[in-house]
């Protein structure tokens, strides 16, 4: 049985739906900082659990900027470290396979502040450059980062990057670049939210001891997916920041650019359509969803 926890937001429901999908059995749970770990134990055992998958977190509404608010930034460390932390040393105990949701924000790389080809493509263990020991970061990314480090022993790892789908969903990225006002032209990696979802539960229902990059193969920059929600007239042509310094003065912290190595997912033949492929499929989905309204 599994257990799902943030079940409720973007990305929890779409794993929902693919266990249903699956019609694979599956229970969800709310959980907070600091953890009642005796309930959480009764939860485990009366469910008969022996997979957990951790979706929560906090995000920041309207964005990650909210994160970096004084009176958010203890919810923000307690949601998306501390939590996963005793949940996961949990399942460890009680010999429970633990699968925490993380992303590529943790990485940053200069060519793909300008729109660039990367200079390189980060590994899943490669060391973090933009996390919570970092210079230059955002407090959300930082929280991510320390995750990762304190889940080190026992838990699966699969990280996303910026996901998007055909919904009209305010979390899904291709509605945010059709609302923007002003863009950053910067290379990044995408996560086609419903392969993702198919991944993780592929990935739960096998004996892995490796964490996962689960992007799609590829890249692209912010233009280049404004001239393909153009040719579906989603989108007129958009202003741009001059520089990543530009963009820079209109936030509260720096934002995350890279491209995520995914050759290991691509070993354990997961499901990794090329971006441009899943990017077409995402927004002809969009375009029908917005012209049958």
């Amino acid at each position: 049985m599994i257990l799902l926890l943030g079940a409720t937001g973007y990305v929890g429901s779409a794993i929902v739906r693919e266990l249903q999908k699956q019609g694979i059995e599956y229970a969800v749970a709310s959980v907070r900082f600091p953890l009642n770990e005796q309930q959480f134990v009764r939860l485990l055992i009366n469910k008969n659990i022996d997979v957990v998958i951790n979706c929560g977190g906090y995000v920041g509404v309207p964005n990650v900027d909210a994160c970096e608010h004084v009176d958010n930034k203890q919810r923000v460390m307690e949601s998306n470290a501390f939590l996963p932390a005793a949940v996961n040393n949990i399942c460890k105990n009680h010999n429970i396979q633990f699968i925490h949701i993380s992303s590529g924000c943790i990485y940053n790389d200069a060519n793909c502040e300008r729109g660039e080809a990367p200079l390189m493509q980060f590994k899943e263990d490669d060391a973090h450059n933009f996390g919570f020991t970092s210079a230059i970061s955002s407090w959300y990314s930082r929280s991510k980062s320390l995750a990762e480090h304190l889940l080190q022993d026992n838990a699966i790892i699969c990280r996303l990057r910026i996901p998007f789908d055909g919904t009209t969903s305010s979390r899904n990225y291709l509605m945010k670049i059709i609302n923007y006002d002003v863009l950053l032209n910067a290379t990044n990696s995408f996560t086609y939210l419903p392969e993702f979802a198919c991944n993780v539960v592929h990935i739960a229902m096998q004996p892995y001891a490796y964490s996962f990059n689960l992007t799609q193969p590829g890249h692209l920059n912010t233009q280049q997916v404004v001239a393909m929600l153009n040719e579906k007239k989603l989108i007129n042509d958009k202003l741009y920041f001059k520089s990543i310094d530009e963009f820079n003065k209109t936030v509260a912290a720096p934002r995350s650019n890279c491209v995520l190595d995914v050759s290991r997912a691509i070993k354990y033949k997961l499901q990794m359509t090329p971006i441009e492929d899943a990017m077409a499929m995402a927004i002809d989905n969009l375009a029908y969803t917005i012209n049958n309204k």
